[in-house]
């Protein structure tokens, strides 16, 4: 299956190249490889169906601050396509990480919000602590 621009929703998670671009050697090895972030009509898809509220803790999430959680996490060899993906809030998100959907759900229902709250906290400290070390900042 190829990418159907006119349908955002119909994307099979990989890049394909238009025969006009294959001249290119940089845009020429994007063929073929597994798109890591979901586009802003696939975005608009997930968000639509879940109905604005995330997957796991069922709170409504804005449009622009939900974000498009892989079920079989990337890392894992998961797909950025519309079955494979769900509306997550960034706490829910980053507390997941990339164990599987199974795993963090029977996790998220044996602990409870406070549990996700916590190790979402200590995540986004360690995303600050490596921009820190990166950038200087």
């Amino acid at each position: 299956m190829t990418n159907n621009l006119s349908d955002p929703c119909a994307s099979d998670g990989y890049f394909h190249i238009p025969d006009s671009w294959r001249d290119d050697p940089l845009l020429a090895k994007l063929e073929g490889q597994r798109i890591r972030f979901a586009g802003a009509g696939l975005r608009k898809c997930v968000y639509e169906r879940d109905g604005g509220k995330c997957h796991y803790c069922e709170e409504p999430v804005a449009l622009e601050k939900f974000q498009a959680d892989h079920v079989v996490p990337f890392s894992k060899g998961g797909l950025t396509i519309l079955s494979n993906l769900v509306c997550a809030c960034v706490r829910c998100n980053l507390a997941k990480g990339n164990v599987s959907y199974e795993q963090f759900v029977a996790e998220l229902a044996e602990r409870g919000l406070e549990w996700r709250n916590e190790v979402a906290r200590k995540q986004a400290n360690w995303f600050a602590d490596q921009r820190r070390l990166a950038y200087g900042y």
